[in-house]
């Protein structure tokens, strides 16, 4: 866990069995280079988290850098949780890390309890989960500016290097690559503030072959809002709630639209019609009973779509989109 505070860079790690995930996804860059360190311990190493500080320049080359890098074991296993790093916390500035994504919800809860500036990296399905996206539609954290390419690339212990999907792992970098992931903050950054370039509907259907295909714009069947396939294709001349692709977060820019729901209506009921037991059609053409429309937004349809799975309810056939994030333009936008 990096920190920025009086100056001083910090990290904190937990350590736990060399073999658990959580450790792998915990270890510090330095931890290996650390066994060649007079005060390495290769039991507390395994017991023990550790403290990293960065502060000056130690051996006169006139640079801080790596070299100059101080560390010491905590106390206790360097658990987020534990009141030795929680004192940590509250001494810092600025916490920049990669908690396990299991524990990211949790983590991003614990940082705002302290009221603290943070940036660290979740999976891209945070944006949809019923404890982070309270806190995007307040503005109290946003999407960071992402990776290069959407390409993440992490360095691996040489004990976790094998059992890789083929092009995620490279062998002569030691890294892995992942893109289901980007940075989440509370920092304000330049592109956060920038306004997307946007064309009315009628240029929209006219130029965006994608958007055509897709069906144009439609309007949801249980709830009061438009359906945008495409964060490209958001109209610049339409007032209402429109249902825009979770994608849309990476552009989003406060002063051009509010943010105004999510159509997560399992957790977030803000449907205003509710289904009775459905058909579902599979695209192989096997059928069965669900209530997934109640779940998600929903679009009537005239024919069976092809290739996609649909929904008979009586005599009428919907289709359901993917997790739309609900926005309306600001009136002064």
């Amino acid at each position: 866990m990096w920190r920025s505070s009086g100056g001083r860079t910090r990290c904190s790690g937990r350590a736990s069995s060399p073999s658990s995930p959580r450790s792998r996804a915990a270890r510090s860059p330095w931890s290996c280079s650390a066994s060649t360190d007079p005060q390495f311990d290769e039991v507390k190493t395994r017991r023990h988290g550790k403290k990293f500080v960065l502060d000056r320049d130690l051996n006169g080359d006139g640079v801080v850098n790596i070299d100059d890098l101080q560390w010491e074991y905590l106390e206790g296993d360097g658990d987020y949780r534990s009141d030795e790093v929680t004192a940590l916390r509250d001494e810092s500035d600025i916490i920049i890390t990669n908690p396990p994504f299991s524990l990211g919800r949790e983590f991003i809860r614990w940082v705002l309890e302290a009221d603290k500036k943070f940036s660290i990296i979740g999976p891209n399905s945070f944006p949809t989960t019923k404890e982070i996206f309270p806190l995007i539609m307040a503005g109290r954290m946003w999407l960071g500016q992402g990776f290069a390419s959407g390409n993440a690339y992490f360095r691996v212990p040489e004990d976790n290097r094998g059992g890789w999907a083929d092009g995620v792992y490279d062998p002569a970098t030691g890294l892995v690559k992942f893109r289901n992931v980007t940075w989440f903050t509370n920092l304000e950054h330049g592109q956060r503030h920038a306004p997307m370039q946007l064309m009315t509907q009628a240029d929209n259907l006219r130029y965006n072959k994608q958007l055509v295909k897709k069906g144009g714009y439609r309007h949801y069947d249980n709830i009061d809002a438009m359906d945008v396939p495409l964060s490209i294709a958001i109209p610049s001349d339409y007032d209402g709630v429109m249902g825009v692709p979770v994608s849309y977060l990476d552009h989003h820019c406060p002063e051009q639209f509010d943010i105004v729901g999510l159509t997560q209506f399992s957790w977030l009921k803000i449907a205003d019609k509710v289904y009775p037991k459905q058909t579902q059609v599979n695209k192989n053409g096997t059928e069965q009973q669900v209530t997934k429309l109640n779940d998600g937004a929903a679009i009537e349809v005239t024919a069976p779509p092809e290739k996609k799975t649909y929904y008979k309810v009586g005599d009428k056939m919907y289709v359901k989109t993917f997790p739309r994030v609900l926005i309306q333009r600001k009136v002064e936008a």
